[in-house]
């Protein structure tokens, strides 16, 4: 999307600040990726190399210091469609999806499972910004609750 030439240096890392919220120390280096020096398109088959990390939401990845990751692999640009019925009656669910698109398709389910796909996007305690960025994919990868 938005690669980084090599005739860019990398960002410095920012000064050391005191301990922030919650006791953490470092906590603000998590709202950035300074380490990462190119972002490529999924669709392009190119070889997985150290320090790659696949990006789909990127809720997980700006949650906390990532200092190993120097590219990112983007799947949003897959085209697939967040949920879809398969002609057996199966519904697919991708792994881009967001708990968001997850939570409005479950609200107009003619079935009586419908109220669980809810209660599985409730379980997932976030704000209207995090439900719109996170996966169901990257949910469901990093073992976060609502994936259990």
């Amino acid at each position: 999307m938005f690669p980084l030439g090599p005739e860019l240096p990398v960002p410095p890392a920012p000064p050391e600040r005191p301990s922030g919220r919650r006791g953490r120390k470092g906590w603000w280096l998590a709202l950035d990726l300074n380490t990462v020096l190119d972002v490529r398109d999924a669709r392009r088959r190119e070889p997985w190399r150290p320090g790659d990390a696949w990006l789909g939401g990127g809720t997980y990845l700006f949650s906390e210091p990532q200092p190993h990751i120097r590219r990112l692999v983007d799947l949003s640009r897959m085209g697939w469609p967040p949920l879809s019925w398969q002609p057996d009656g199966s519904l697919d669910i991708a792994a881009t999806c967001t708990i968001t698109e997850l939570s409005r398709f479950a609200r107009t389910l003619p079935t009586t499972a419908a109220p669980l796909f809810e209660q599985c996007c409730r379980a997932f305690l976030a704000s209207f910004k995090i439900w719109n960025m996170a996966t169901v994919g990257g949910t469901s990868a990093t073992a976060s609750r609502p994936a259990r």
